[in-house]
C-alpha cells in the first residue's frame, strides 16, 4: 500500500504542475478539457496522500482544488 500511495502522490504533484505549466506558458487554453482533468486528478491524489499522513492543511486545500477541477470539467462537458 505504501508504494501505491507514493505513486498516487507523485502523480498528483506532476499532474497539477503540468496543468499549471501548460496554461501559464499558453501551450493549452484553460478551456481545454485536459487542464481541469489534470487539476482534479492531481489534487485528489495529493489530498489522499495528505490525509493518510495526517497533514490536514494541504489535504483540505487539495480537496478544494479538486472540487474546482470537477466543477470546471462539468462546465466543459455539460
Amino acid at each position: 500500500m505504501k508504494i501505491f500511495s507514493s505513486i498516487v502522490g507523485w502523480y498528483g504533484l506532476v499532474a497539477v504542475i503540468t496543468a499549471y505549466v501548460l496554461t501559464t506558458f499558453s501551450f493549452l487554453s484553460v478551456e481545454h478539457p485536459i487542464i481541469p482533468l489534470l487539476n482534479f486528478t492531481g489534487a485528489a491524489g495529493v489530498a489522499i496522500v495528505s490525509f493518510r499522513k495526517n497533514a490536514y492543511e494541504p489535504a483540505v486545500m487539495n480537496v478544494i482544488w479538486a472540487g474546482i477541477g470537477l466543477v470546471a470539467l462539468a462546465k466543459i462537458f455539460l
